[in-house]
């Protein structure tokens, strides 16, 4: 989904990718902090 909204925009291939890991990351720092405040 988030990599059809990219083509969408226009926005190349290998920027896309580079795109695509920094949302991963993002999302798996706001999990472990908001799993971290739960404890």
């Amino acid at each position: 989904m988030i990599a059809n909204i990219m083509n969408l925009a226009g926005v190349p291939g290998y920027h896309q990718q580079v795109y695509m890991g920094l949302i991963i990351v993002l999302a798996m720092l706001i999990q472990y902090a908001t799993g971290s405040l739960k404890h």
